[in-house]
């Protein structure tokens, strides 16, 4: 990106990272902020309000950013996205979170909410983790793993169908090419 993801400009002028925090206070009671961002955000400060989770493991990227919070004991289970998900709703988020079944526990497992024309498309976010996947993220990780993707595979998931315009609003903006996509079509609106 040549900048870090959270303090990307989006073409109404606001951080994306300030989008998603909006997106997830509409739906969550509690945000917190984890991983490199919770603690270097100098360019776009963080509401002071605003818990934040450091990583247990720096520098081993989102992985341990997954592991710091199923470990923070914050809550039982966590509604986690990406920072790079700038288009992300409320509406889609909650829809997500209600159709995602729950296990014999009554914890709602994880969910890949990305399913394209029958194929499933395994993506970690957005995805409700269960505090009790933690032993599964510590052992990749201790394991020299940092793929989420190789992480969650074996899990139980449910795979909610999206709209093609639901697929758009998960879309992450990894490029400085994505930002400019983004900014064409918003123009063209």
């Amino acid at each position: 990106m040549g900048t870090p993801k959270p303090g990307v400009l989006l073409p109404d002028g606001r951080p994306m990272m300030a989008h998603v925090l909006e997106t997830l206070g509409a739906v969550c009671h509690q945000v917190a902020v984890s991983g490199h961002t919770a603690h270097h955000a100098e360019d776009h400060p963080l509401p002071p309000s605003l818990i934040r989770i450091p990583d247990l493991r720096p520098g081993q990227g989102p992985l341990a950013a997954l592991e710091a919070i199923l470990a923070s004991r914050l809550d039982s289970r966590y509604l986690v996205v990406s920072c790079d998900q700038p288009l992300l709703t409320a509406a889609l988020l909650y829809r997500l979170a209600s159709q995602t079944p729950a296990s014999e526990t009554g914890i709602p497992g994880f969910f890949c909410a990305i399913n394209q024309a029958g194929k499933r498309l395994l993506d970690p976010f957005p995805g409700i983790y269960p505090d009790h996947l933690l032993g599964d993220v510590q052992r990749a990780l201790d394991a020299g793993h940092r793929s989420i993707r190789d992480c969650i595979r074996p899990w139980e998931s449910h795979a909610v169908p999206v709209s093609s315009d639901e697929e758009q609003q998960l879309k992450s903006m990894n490029t400085p090419a994505d930002i400019e996509a983004l900014f064409r079509a918003q123009g063209s609106r």
